[in-house]
């Protein structure tokens, strides 16, 4: 283990080092082409060969100034990365970091000005060819730090994107754990209750509870699902629920076929199921009345009020659809209260974000 991670920094040493060497390269053969281009404008030639620029102690001297503050500049450029990383990746901090790397600029070709003054002087050539130079290596080094800058913001979107989807699959783990122990409990009991009194009844309930625990454990690595899915699904949990209540829960489905192909997120409509029959009496004498139904793309599930005796709610359910519709797509759902009906209204899912 340890050679493996030994060689694997070695070569990141050694990828740092031919991209610092490249980069000097590339600086140092531009001002040689600016060099001989301008002294070949000048129609004198004076400095003869390429090879005898590359000797030449001028050339030498501005261009090793010119990748002393290239080099200066992207050090400059990384460091505030690091100091700064939760607002290196921000327009303005850009903009910041590359004013302040002028400083090595400014500095270094003051000194070189203040110390050729007399060559400039007489030689427009050599202003020029600092005056170039200094607009190449800036530009080289702003295209660097731009495109630096650009890797940054892409890799923080990405990341934001994953923590999103991470916190929406958590949020989707937690909504399928409202299927949980309690209802398989009471759902066995029920059972139990079946095996005695019609053991063909018990065989159609238990393939419909089996269908129920299969659906969420594939539902898992899934954030939308058809909503013809969702219904046949749906239709397994209210036959379970239908067992317990009988003429007391009555559902009414009735969605068109086109509807039926669209998206919603996993275990929307059980979710409002459960808490209607959650947060509502539900007798003989006052069913519980559910009708889920399409209308101009969307789903409007609406169930009758029973006032329950006690019941505690913080509307976690909903605030956890909401927020996973919000990630998806961008979209709310809509809820209406009436003194005798409970209305929510789902968007349907064509373009999800994630």
């Amino acid at each position: 283990m340890n050679v493996a991670i030994e060689e694997n920094h070695m070569k990141k040493k050694k990828r740092k080092v031919t991209k610092i060497l490249l980069h000097n390269f590339l600086i140092a053969v531009s001002c040689l082409f600016i060099f001989y281009f301008l002294d070949f404008l000048s129609g004198e030639e004076s400095l003869g060969s390429i090879w005898e620029i590359c000797l030449n102690s001028y050339y030498l001297v501005i261009t090793c100034s010119m990748i002393f503050v290239s080099e200066f500049t992207l050090f400059l450029n990384k460091k505030l990365n690091g100091i700064f990383s939760r607002n290196g990746n921000s327009m303005p901090f850009l903009i910041g970091k590359i004013l302040l790397g002028q400083i090595g600029y400014i500095v270094v070709f003051t000194a070189l000005i203040v110390y050729y003054q007399n060559d400039l002087v007489e030689d427009r050539i050599n202003t020029i060819f600092i005056v170039f130079g200094a607009l190449y290596v800036f530009m080289f080094d702003l295209l660097l730090i731009t495109r630096s800058y650009s890797e940054k913001l892409q890799e923080e979107r990405n990341l934001n994107n994953q923590l999103q989807e991470d916190k929406l699959r958590a949020e989707l783990h937690a909504l399928q754990n409202q299927i949980n122990p309690h209802f398989l409990f009471n759902s066995l009991n029920v059972l139990i209750s079946e095996i005695y009194l019609d053991q063909e009844s018990a065989v159609t309930y238990t393939q419909h509870l089996s269908d129920i625990y299969r659906y969420v454990l594939q539902s898992i690595d899934h954030y939308t699902v058809k909503l013809k899915d969702e219904i046949d699904f749906l239709n397994s949990y209210i036959y379970i629920q239908k067992t317990k209540y009988e003429d007391a829960f009555q559902v009414k489905i009735d969605i068109d076929k086109e509807t039926l192909n669209k998206e919603i997120p996993v275990l929307a409509l059980q979710l409002l199921v459960e808490n209607a029959i959650k947060h509502n009496a539900i007798l003989q004498n006052k069913p519980l009345v559910l009708d889920i139904s399409s209308d101009e793309g969307r789903l409007v599930v609406t169930n009758t009020l029973g006032a329950k005796p006690v019941t505690t709610s913080g509307g976690v359910g909903l605030k956890n659809l909401n927020r996973r519709y919000r990630l998806l797509s961008s979209q709310s759902i809509e809820v209406d209260k009436s003194a005798s009906h409970y209305r929510v209204i789902l968007p349907l899912i064509e373009d999800r974000k994630l």
